[in-house]
């Protein structure tokens, strides 16, 4: 069991080549890779992509890549003279006739041709393709393991806590497997202490009507099959958890199942006791569903 919460780390340096891969993820309904790296990457994109999905399989995962400290030794920075010559005479004469006018002290100065657009340029050797591709692949694949690993640990606390509450629940479902009959017995003895009660008396007429109202009432009020299927349901959601790779959906499946039966359960009981182990059991299933929206 993977959580969708996590974050990673990857660097590789090769010839001076630095390359840092930064990962996190958080809890999303399906996948959704985001990808940050200089344009000069763009081409490894969709690699990049498959090899994540190949190892997560759900989440929102932000991906930062940053290359650094590559080729600095052989930038070369040059100047556009020619350019520069005739903005420089081109200014210079109009400052000649500002400080007629106005009495400026201040000359021009040759700094000044700095701030001209496209006057200085440079450019940077960036690193040969195949080894830029390799390194940034390689720290990919140390973050990819840093993150899964914080994951499976995150997925470890879930587990603990899941089987908690699953126990309990199972608690609570049995309290009222335990309780149903007895609500049948005490709505049957109430029923016939009321008439007799009322007329005095239990004539065969007044008992066999009655019978067939406490019939009607089982019918209508049991919920030994709803209790069945929640047993069902937590059994399926244990085994589930076993399994490898994704399965956050499907326990969220049996998350809302548990609570169908819960609810079904509640509205046919009219016991006191019953109502307050419904409530219990659908706070219990809130709880795991809580934990559940962070499963992988």
């Amino acid at each position: 069991m993977q959580s969708m919460t996590g974050y990673g780390r990857g660097r590789r340096s090769v010839d001076g080549l630095i390359v840092d891969v930064e990962m996190k993820s958080v809890n999303h309904k399906y996948f959704d890779v985001n990808i940050r790296l200089p344009k000069y990457l763009n081409f490894l994109e969709q690699n990049i992509k498959k090899r994540i999905q190949r190892k997560l399989s759900r989440g929102r995962i932000d991906v930062f890549i940053n290359v650094d400290a590559f080729g600095l030794e052989e930038t070369e920075v040059y100047a556009d003279l020619k350019l520069g010559k005739t903005v420089y005479d081109s200014l210079y004469e109009a400052w000649k006739t500002f400080d007629q006018v106005a009495d400026f002290k201040d000359s021009f100065q040759v700094a000044d041709l700095m701030t001209i657009p496209n006057f200085l340029n440079y450019t940077i050797k960036e690193p040969d393709e195949n080894v830029l591709q390799e390194t940034t692949l390689l720290a990919l694949s140390d973050a990819l393991e840093s993150i899964t690993k914080m994951r499976c640990n995150e997925g470890e606390a879930l587990y603990s806590d899941l089987s908690h509450q699953l126990e309990k629940l199972e608690e609570i479902n049995k309290c009222i497997e335990k309780r149903a009959p007895v609500v049948l017995e005490e709505y049957s003895r109430k029923l016939f202490k009321k008439v007799e009660e009322w007329t005095g008396t239990l004539e065969t007429e007044y008992k066999t009507r009655l019978g067939m109202e406490i019939v009607l009432y089982s019918d209508k009020s049991d919920i030994n099959e709803e209790i069945s299927r929640l047993f069902s349901h937590i059994n399926q959601f244990k085994e589930t958890m076993e399994y490898a790779g994704a399965i956050g959906k499907r326990l969220d499946f049996l998350c809302q199942e548990m609570n169908r039966e819960m609810n079904t359960m509640g509205s046919k009981s009219n016991d006191v006791k019953i109502t307050n182990y419904v409530i219990s059991g659908k706070t219990t299933i809130e709880k795991i569903r809580e934990q559940v929206q962070n499963i992988e």
